[in-house]
Parts: C-alpha cells; structure tokens; sequence
C-alpha cells in the first residue's frame, strides 16, 4: 500500500476537527474515468494550539477501474496525482506518483 502522511496544526484557541480527504487523479487513463476520485478520508480531533499526523493508506484498488471483459479491478499503470485536502474543490496539496506493475 502507498502511505500518505499528512501533518494538520490546530493554531486556534479551541480544540478543533478536521477532515482529510485523498483523491486520486489519473493523469493517462487507459479508459474514461472521473477527473478525481475520493480513495481515502479520515476525521481527526485537534487540540487548541496542537498538531497532529493523520496517515492514509492507499491500496492497489485505490488505482483500480473496473474492466468490464476480465470481470475484475484492473490496477493501471501509469502516471497519477495524489490530491489532499479537506473538500474536493480545496486540495492544496498535489504529488505525483507512478504505478508500476
């Protein structure tokens, strides 16, 4: 599985929740897939002026599209980008990643 790390700081005055959201955005797809999909999320309690590390993981499915002729998830390699934030249209953070198989 490819481990995603994210580090969150509450700098408020009141202890605080947050969720993180991973998407995985396919750069080359072999097939029409959606612009991004949502492959992970965790909610996290912060406290005030606290920091913590939220870890994510993503397995080979996280990658995968349905392939309609072998009747199975088919991981594709290729060129991807892993997009992390708290909402799908607030994703500060990008990192490129290839699949290999």
């Amino acid at each position: 599985p490819l481990e995603v790390e994210v580090g969150i700081a509450n700098e408020g005055d009141l202890d605080g929740q947050e969720v993180v959201q991973v998407y995985v955005h396919p750069l080359e797809p072999p097939v029409p897939r959606p612009q991004q999909e949502l492959k992970a999320f965790e909610k996290v309690e912060v406290p005030a002026g606290g920091r913590t590390t939220l870890r994510l993981q993503l397995d080979a499915r996280a990658f995968s599209h349905w392939d309609p002729e072998r009747r199975d998830w088919v991981a594709a390699p290729g060129r991807y980008e892993i997009r992390v934030g708290r909402a799908s249209d607030d994703l500060p953070i990008r990192l490129p990643f290839r699949l290999d198989t």
